[in-house]
């Protein structure tokens, strides 16, 4: 039997939990406007002979999913973070890795600037009129805040905090900003992917420069922080509280909040919000039209900051 050939052959291998089933018939009817590409969820029929465009998600694993000997034409990482990715196979599959970096930054960005004004500044409710006129809190100018990372998260948030009156010490070593001052922070937010360097980066030793007032906002990787590390020093520091959308172990189990109840936990969130899966479409169908028309030139010149082929082997687990 002869094989199929399209244009293009679009693949999704796995949909997010977030994502209802509606999502994949939107995407496919907006996909398959282009330029004559056949789209595929959860199975890759055998008889497909056209270029490969992958669309993944932080739970796939290419090396599993894709048939062997397939060299995709295209990777389309549309909101997650790389470092599910692994190096070795990308390296082997040798096309590009474009990722959702437009999408992504700004709701995590969003995110860590709700943790703050929410912690700091939570807005009270008066059933009444009180003349006392009370309000016990800090003004966000007063923070000492300590960014880790300067990707293109960690560069969004310094220029919201900026504009807030709070400019950040910036650790980002791949990024040359090395201002470290973890026993001076009032905040300490993470916006680092994870790699081979920074596992259990806050660990027991880092926990003990931390000031016993210090607030800890984590949507990046839990891995970034030792959990038994973090549990003790919130247990040891009341005044100190965790806002944590990601976890060591996921799912994370009840248990573990209530080890500290200065503990925050949100499931996986920061990158959530109502408008996600039309904006995902959205950056999907752009990236793949401009792959279809422009040039290979072109097309890695266009989305040169956000193609993983680009990156070094460091930045990898």
């Amino acid at each position: 039997m002869a094989k199929l050939t399209y244009s293009y052959t679009l693949y999704r291998p796995l949909k997010s939990s977030y994502l209802d089933e509606e999502f994949i018939e939107r995407e496919r009817k907006i996909l398959e406007s282009i330029a004559d590409c056949r789209y595929f969820f959860n199975q890759l029929p055998p008889d497909t002979a056209s270029p490969l465009i992958v669309v993944t998600n932080t739970h796939v694993n290419l090396a599993e999913i894709l048939p062997k000997g397939t060299k995709p034409a295209l990777i389309v990482h549309p909101n997650s973070g790389h470092d599910n990715l692994d190096y070795q196979t990308l390296e082997t599959l040798n096309c590009p890795v474009v990722l959702g970096n437009s999408i992504r930054k700004t709701a995590v960005s969003d995110y860590i600037i709700s943790a703050l004004t929410q912690f700091y500044s939570p807005i009270q409710h008066f059933p009444k009129w009180d003349s006392s006129r009370k309000w016990q809190r800090k003004e966000l100018s007063e923070l000492k805040v300590q960014l880790i990372g300067h990707g293109h998260i960690g560069q969004l948030v310094e220029q919201r905090l900026n504009s807030l009156g709070v400019p950040p010490w910036i650790y980002g070593p791949y990024k040359n900003k090395n201002q470290l001052q973890l026993d001076q922070c009032d905040v300490l937010i993470f916006a680092a992917s994870l790699n081979r360097g920074n596992f259990h980066w806050l660990n027991q030793e880092k926990f003990s420069q931390l000031q016993e007032e210090t607030l800890i906002i984590n949507p990046a990787r839990g891995e970034l922080i030792d959990t038994k590390a973090l549990i003790h020093f919130l247990q040891q520091n009341p005044k100190s509280a965790a806002i944590l959308d990601v976890f060591e172990d996921e799912p994370y189990q009840e248990d573990f909040r209530n080890q500290a109840t200065n503990i925050l936990t949100t499931p996986h969130i920061a990158g959530c919000f109502e408008k996600l899966p039309e904006k995902m479409i959205e950056f999907e169908y752009q990236v793949i039209s401009d792959f279809v028309e422009l040039s290979q030139k072109d097309f890695l010149a266009k989305y040169s900051l956000n193609n993983l082929a680009l990156f070094s082997k460091e930045h990898f687990r």
